[in-house]
């Protein structure tokens, strides 16, 4: 045999065994007599054999690929979930492609293409367009098509339809906690930087602090709620805006972490000192939260439950859609 040219069946040939025994061996799948697999792996090393993935697919009806479809990786919420994703896909033998769409539509649908075309085993959603509570129509409909070739995971997805599979971290409960927290301590006066309009991580929490402001006898102001952003420069600008009132709160939550540590830095350069002076909260328990100073009062978003759960549906692939809840978590440090 040219060794350059060595298929799975001609290592079956050799070895007297079927290609489907092969295949087990090399995707670790199912049960080989030991003395039979030994052959097998001394004659692949023997040929430095590399398994063809669109070959291995035509017999096992699978690539072993994942796709990861998410707005920023520079956000470290979507970077440590996808670490979380990536080590749990590799323990179970799968590849992940990475794709960051910069929250652009028509890129998301780009790499849909693409992905559907490598044949991929599952697409995951973190973010973007499934978040859109205004989503065209068109970008809708680009779901509902890639479900029927590929599995779909959604992480926070608002549309259920699109999806296999919607995996939804409790931040409804995870909020509640928060302003309960901040009621306990006797703070009264409450204001919030919130993301962009639209986007579910906005509309809900919006509507969330509301309804828990009134629950906790806390007192908030229309100047004191304001629709930034999700990055750090959103985070100065709403601190900045906040603490330019006449009347000021005497706490600032924020949509997320990037945006806290944003508003602390404003309030720090204003000259404010946190927490005696003004207090701060985030939200999804990014890593270097607990070494700002102050350290950050957060909710986490368990990571690590996320990208097992993940891994876990894209393996079962159950055909009726469903919904999971993740638990999250209040952290409580210096901040608040």
């Amino acid at each position: 045999m040219k060794k350059n040219r060595v298929t799975i069946y001609d290592i079956a040939k050799e070895a007297n065994v079927s290609v489907a025994t092969v295949s087990r061996v090399i995707n670790n799948s199912g049960p080989v007599k030991k003395e039979k697999k030994e052959e097998i792996l001394r004659i692949i090393q023997k040929y430095n054999y590399t398994p063809n993935v669109l070959a291995r697919s035509l017999i096992t009806n699978q690539t072993k690929l994942i796709g990861v479809i998410l707005p920023d990786i520079i956000n470290p919420f979507f970077n440590q979930l996808c670490i979380e994703v990536e080590k749990n896909a590799h323990r179970h033998g799968y590849n992940v492609i990475l794709c960051n769409s910069f929250s652009n539509y028509d890129l998301e649908s780009v790499y849909i293409r693409s992905l559907l075309e490598k044949q991929v085993d599952a697409i995951v959603f973190m973010a973007g367009r499934i978040t859109n509570y205004k989503l065209k129509k068109k970008y809708l409909e680009e779901l509902v098509l890639a479900k029927e070739r590929t599995y779909i995971v959604t992480i926070n997805g608002i549309y259920q339809d699109v999806c296999n599979c919607n995996i939804v971290t409790d931040e409804k409960k995870g909020l509640e906690e928060l302003m309960q927290l901040i009621s306990k301590k006797g703070y009264r006066k409450v204001g919030f930087i919130l993301g962009e309009k639209n986007i579910s991580a906005t509309e809900d929490k919006k509507r969330w602090f509301l309804e828990y402001a009134e629950m906790f006898n806390l007192r908030t102001r229309k100047e004191w709620l304001i629709e930034a952003g999700f990055t750090f420069e959103a985070g100065k600008k709403g601190a900045d805006y906040i603490t330019s009132q006449a009347e000021i709160p005497e706490v600032i939550m924020c949509v997320n972490d990037i945006v806290a540590v944003g508003a602390l830095k404003k309030l720090q350069e204003k000259k404010f000192k946190v927490p005696e002076d003004i207090k701060i909260t985030g939200f999804d328990d990014i890593e270097i939260g607990k070494y700002l100073s102050p350290s950050l009062t957060t909710v986490n978003q368990n990571y690590e439950q996320i990208g097992k759960k993940v891994i876990e549906e894209i393996i079962k692939k159950d055909s009726k859609t469903k919904t999971i809840l993740i638990p999250t978590k209040l952290v409580e440090r210096e901040s608040c």
